[in-house]
Formats: C-alpha cells, sequence, structure tokens
C-alpha cells in the first residue's frame, strides 16, 4: 500500500513539477544522460516505459527496478533541473501530504532525476548512477 501511495505521489509530483519546468530555458549543452531511456539502461531496468513528453523538454518515463517504481526525468540543463527540484519541495510535499506520507525520494544527476519508491533504492541508484540523494521531507 504504502508503494502504491509513494508511486501516486511521485507520479503526481512529475505531472505537476515538469508542467511548471516545461518553459525553462537553459543555457549549455545537455550533461549526464541524454534521455530517460539512458537512464533506465544504466540502472538496469528491463521495462523502461516513456512518457507523454509533456514533463520536461528532454523527456520523462519509468522503469522497474527491483521490483521498485522508479520515476526518471531528464533535463537539457541543470538549471531546469534545479528548478523542478525546488518547485519538488513545495507542490510534491503538498501531494504527498494529502496521500498521508511525510517526505519522498529522488536521486538527483547533471541533468537528470530518478524517483524511487524507498530509501533502499535510492541508496542503491545513487551508487550506480554517481548520483546524490535527496529526501525531501514534508
Amino acid at each position: 500500500m504504502v508503494v502504491r501511495l509513494r508511486s501516486r505521489v511521485s507520479a503526481t509530483v512529475v505531472v505537476l513539477l515538469l508542467a511548471s519546468c516545461s518553459n525553462a530555458k537553459g543555457s549549455g549543452a545537455a550533461a549526464g544522460f541524454a534521455t530517460p531511456a539512458a537512464v533506465a539502461t544504466a540502472i538496469g531496468c528491463t521495462d523502461f516505459s516513456a512518457g507523454s513528453g509533456k514533463m520536461s523538454s528532454n523527456g520523462d518515463g519509468s522503469c522497474t527496478y527491483n521490483s521498485e517504481n522508479v520515476d526518471i526525468t531528464t533535463f537539457t540543463d541543470t538549471g531546469q533541473r534545479n528548478q523542478y527540484v525546488s518547485i519538488g519541495k513545495k507542490t510534491g510535499c503538498a501531494v504527498a501530504k494529502g496521500l498521508g506520507l511525510s517526505h519522498f525520494y529522488m536521486v538527483e544527476g547533471p541533468n537528470w532525476i530518478a524517483q524511487p519508491d524507498s530509501h533502499t533504492t535510492q541508496a542503491a541508484l545513487a551508487t550506480k548512477l554517481g548520483g546524490k540523494s535527496l529526501t525531501i521531507d514534508c
């Protein structure tokens, strides 16, 4: 039940945040992974599913890693990613609280975010991808 609620929070956060970020202007070339599918491949997911493409100018999608949903978003630059994280702290927490959750997890790279459902997967992904773990407390 908690995993389903966290997946719902993650999906809702992705929709709300990326809609807010989609018009962000960046400077410079994309760094890190070029696409969400590339992040999924690096994670070791076998079932990547592309999102609507409305969430980010660079792409979004999800996959399963160790039986857990991971939402992935890539951005054109670090500035766009930072805006996503900043908005997520506000909007994502409102959604999380509405679902009875006190926090959610992210792993951040130069131009991407991976959002797993658990701290254990967050730690594994941070190690695998060389990313920074962010736990958003609400």
